[in-house]
């Protein structure tokens, strides 16, 4: 796509041409109908609807140097010559050789082993042969022999997609279109109707959550005040309303349509904690992520000089 109308004077009809060209682009992957306004005023730190982020870059003009519109959808691979050819970009975003990725970062080893039957024999990183032989990891290892197995296995005879990977595809659209459970469930539902003989795909949300909880993907889930005032957790797990505002910590149903109510076991509110240890385990176990996550230490320049706020006094 020709971004040169960027650098073009906001009143030419080359610069509203191409405003509107962004516009269109940005429509497809906008999230609910709100961007980040890439207009020089807001540089990107704004969400709005398309409408006035049209105006803004209008009137402000396009920001300078934002030629790859990553915030907004685009995908950039640069590959090398040889296998540039007949690639189709969208299609690498999740390759078959990113979904073994995803399930060799989980698994915490620089290789797979070729053949899923081989990953039983496998010690997990960090593994000791003790620890081995109680069979601390045995349900982990089996979680991820399954989860290779699916990864190897085709969505049916020809197709370029394995269950895994189709699956991921799924979810990964429904997370970022904001699908609704229910309406995720049901889309499942047609798909296993239309396509009796795809007896891979997940017959509801539910299944799919509990799919991809196995590449460690999940969260915790605990109860909260309405009002914010605390966490139903720790010494607290147990109490049935705020100590502070003394609201409930449960939904109550109406009964038969009367003045009378009843507390249900739907909490008010329910946070959800993604758990930091077993996050900085993933980063350090992917290969990419562990160098950057060590260049504080190995990759920085120690001479003395503030560049970095880590160069600083902790």
């Amino acid at each position: 796509m020709d971004k040169s109308w960027i650098n073009a004077p906001i009143t030419s009809k080359t610069f509203r041409d191409g405003a509107k060209n962004f516009i269109s682009f940005a429509r497809v992957r906008s999230i609910r109908g709100l961007i980040k306004c890439p207009c020089k005023k807001c540089c990107l730190s704004k969400w709005l609807d398309l409408e006035s982020a049209h105006g803004d870059i209008l009137r402000h003009g396009f920001l300078p140097g934002y030629t790859e519109w990553t915030v907004h959808g685009e995908h950039k691979i640069s590959l090398p010559p040889s296998q540039s050819t007949n690639v189709n970009v969208e299609e690498t975003v999740f390759g078959q050789e990113d979904i073994r990725g995803l399930v060799r970062d989980a698994l915490g080893k620089n290789s797979l082993p070729s053949d899923s039957t081989q990953l039983g024999d496998t010690m997990m990183e960090g593994d000791t042969e003790e620890s081995a032989e109680n069979g601390d990891h045995g349900d982990e290892g089996v979680s991820y022999k399954k989860l290779l197995e699916e990864c190897d296995k085709e969505l049916y005879a020809g197709c370029k997609y394995s269950n895994l990977s189709f699956i991921l595809h799924l979810y990964h659209i429904k997370c970022i279109g904001g699908i609704s459970n229910k309406t995720f469930s049901m889309i499942l539902e047609l798909l296993r109707d239309a396509f009796p003989h795809l007896t891979a795909l997940p017959s509801s949300a539910y299944e799919a959550k509990k799919f991809t909880k196995d590449l460690g993907l999940g969260y915790e889930k605990i109860h909260a005040c309405p009002n914010d005032c605390m966490l139903y957790w720790d010494d607290r797990a147990g109490q049935q309303s705020c100590h502070i505002c003394k609201s409930s910590r449960y939904k109550s149903d109406e009964v038969g349509g009367s003045s009378k109510s009843r507390k249900s076991n739907k909490p008010v509110k329910v946070l959800r904690y993604f758990p930091l240890i077993p996050r900085l385990k993933r980063l350090y176990k992917c290969e990419k992520t562990a160098k950057d996550m060590r260049w504080h230490d190995t990759g920085r320049t120690k001479d003395g000089k503030l560049r970095h706020p880590v160069d600083g006094l902790a």
